[in-house]
């Protein structure tokens, strides 16, 4: 959003960040301000007097321009309902071109549970995927050493 609210009062202001707060919460929202009014609600980064960084809230979910940025990784998820047809509808019978009324169909209360396991599988294997692409390694035991590595660095680096 290109300086979306530099043009109304700074009341008006707080309205509209308030509902764009709440629309586009967990996702992440790039606004360019001229105000520092109108940012003191994004993630901001956080630099503490023993070396550590990170951030005060986590409202881009963990994920930000196309990586995770250091946070919980939050996903969330949604399902269209399971098609159902409690009530058969008028149709016409292709092979012998006759009026008819389709059959009822499957009338499930909820599908979630088995949606659940489905994203959850997949979250880990593109987790997985992930790892394998950032640490390589033929073996989870070469892979592990390359972590370990990495984290010291980290740590050496950045404090982390």
């Amino acid at each position: 959003l290109d300086d979306a609210v530099s043009a109304v009062d700074v009341s008006t202001e707080k309205t509209i960040l308030s509902n764009l707060n709440e629309l586009r919460q967990g996702k992440t929202t790039i606004l360019i301000a001229h105000r520092i009014s109108t940012i003191e609600n994004m993630d901001k980064i956080i630099f503490i007097d023993d070396g550590k960084i990170f951030r005060k809230t986590n409202r881009a979910g963990g994920f930000e321009g196309g990586m995770t940025n250091g946070e919980d990784l939050i996903i969330r998820a949604a399902m269209k309902p399971i098609p159902t047809l409690m009530k058969p509808l008028r149709t016409v019978d292709i092979a012998t071109k006759l009026e008819t009324t389709a059959s009822k169909e499957r009338s499930d209360t909820c599908a979630i549970w088995a949606a659940e396991v489905v994203g959850e599988a997949m979250a880990a294997i593109v987790t997985a995927d992930a790892i394998v692409e950032k640490f390589g390694g033929d073996a989870l035991c070469d892979t592990l050493a390359n972590l370990k590595i990495y984290r010291e660095r980290l740590a050496r680096d950045f404090g982390l």
